[in-house]
Parts: C-alpha cells; structure tokens; sequence
C-alpha cells in the first residue's frame, strides 16, 4: 500500500488555514514599496514559485533562510520590514512571536481603494497588518517529529516530517502527462536486489554518506545499510515539515542524519 501522504498544488495558494485560526475577521495590511508608496491592502494573499515542495502551504510567502527555505502562512505575519535583499519577517506562531531573517520570494494580491493590488516580495520595503495574526494552537501539528542534522554542524528541528518526491507521470494521458509532486511518511532503500520500505513511526535514526548510501536504524536496534532507492515514488528530494516560524524545506545535499522522535516545530 502507498505510504503517500498529499500532492500539493504547483502554487501557495489559498486554502484552509491552519488549526485554531479564526476567519472572521478581515485583516488589512499597510504595505510600502520600494518606491516608498504606501497602500492599504484588505485581504493580502500570498504564492511563491516552488511551494509544492512544501507539504500543507497555503497562502504563504517564500523566506530563504541560512540553512532551508521556509514557507510563511500570510495569516501568521505581524511585519516585515526589509532592505535590499535582506528581510526581517515577524511572525505569530503557536503564541509566540518569532523574528525570521532572510531573502523574500513570491508575490502579494490583495484589494485597494485602486482595484486590484499586485506587489512582488522583492518590492516590498515595509508591511505591517492593522490588527494581529487569530489565536493558533500552541501544539505543533503532528507526534512525528524529527531533528535534522546538517553537513555544516546545524540542526533543524521539523514536526511533522515528510519526504518529498517529484515524478512525471503518463498515467491517464493519451499524449503527454503531468508531473506529480507528493510527499511520504516512508524512507526507501535497497536491501540486496529488494525495495525496503520503513515507515517514520518504525525509524530511530537515518545517516547519510553523501553517496547515495543510508544506514537505516530502526526503534528496535535492528539496523541496515542500502543504496537509496530510486524511481516514481522513491526518491529523496527534499525534507519538509513544520519549524519555528513557517513550514520548512530542506535539501536533502545538506542533511548528514536524521533523528526521529525529538521535539520539533515549538
């Protein structure tokens, strides 16, 4: 049986929110360019290129960040200030508000007392919304959490850690086909001439040599050392899942292990 989770649409776009957010009230948002005109905004949304790769975003603004990507809901943004390529992003999230650094990506729509607004992030020079962010749930989204080490010495915490895979695909095309972006709760990887396939709930730890080999341990000590698996459905191209602030990406070139079972996403 497939271990696929989602298939996310090719744009951030504008679907549920997240858990605990109240929808009734409009949030308005004073937005200045870099040519230092300044707009009220009723509604502002939000996409970014790429954001398929991120499991659950919706309406989000893209944030490169030192050692990922973030995927940043607009309904959990307070303000963003910036200069040149460097932004700060305040957020509320879970109850707390965070502070984010990094390069801006995407696009801002919304309504203006000139019709239709239309703002790419890297024009934004101030934003700062009217009222604040609804009530979010203090816990993270998922029991599966999982740290991240990196090649550089970081550590990335996700809750709610998936693998992402993208794959072109003819089914149900007579001519042609459609490429396929979905994410998994599986790790894949060959055992002799056979696909292993272990689920994140079985897995303690996955260690990467930069290869294309892992070593795979499993909760019950018993361990493994395969090539990744590779194909439709298999691979490993990225990891996603909620961090502080946002919903993350990370390349899979930059990770060295992952450890399942931590706290992650508080």
């Amino acid at each position: 049986m497939s271990s696929k989770l989602t298939a996310i649409s090719l744009a951030c776009v504008f679907a549920a929110p997240l858990s605990g957010q109240d929808t009734s009230t409009i949030r308005i948002a004073t937005i200045e360019d870099v040519a230092d005109i300044q707009t009220d905004v009723s509604e502002p949304r939000a996409s970014f290129s790429g954001s398929q790769r991120f499991s659950g975003a919706y309406n989000c603004l893209g944030l490169t960040v030192a050692d990922y990507e973030l995927a940043i809901p607009i309904d959990r943004i307070v303000s963003i200030a910036a200069s040149g390529e460097a932004a700060e992003v305040i957020v509320d999230w879970r109850g707390q508000q965070r502070t984010l650094s990094g390069t801006l990506k995407g696009s801002l729509t919304g309504k203006s007392d000139f019709g239709e607004f239309t703002l790419g992030a890297e024009k934004v020079k101030q934003l700062a919304f009217k009222s604040p962010p609804a009530r979010q749930d203090a816990g993270s989204r998922s029991d599966q959490n999982a740290t991240l080490f990196l090649e550089n010495g970081h550590q990335v915490q996700l809750a709610g850690i998936q693998r992402y895979d993208s794959y072109f695909s003819t089914a149900g095309y007579i001519m042609g086909g459609s490429t396929r972006y979905n994410h998994y709760d599986d790790i894949r990887f060959m055992r002799g001439e056979s696909v292993a396939t272990v689920k994140f709930a079985d897995l303690a730890k996955l260690e990467f040599d930069g290869a294309g080999s892992v070593t795979v341990t499993l909760k019950n000590g018993k361990t493994a050392t395969g090539k990744l698996a590779t194909g439709d459905d298999a691979e490993v191209e990225g990891w996603t899942g909620e961090a502080e602030g946002g919903l993350a990406f990370v390349a899979p070139k930059s990770v060295r292990a992952v450890v399942f079972g931590s706290a992650a996403g508080k």
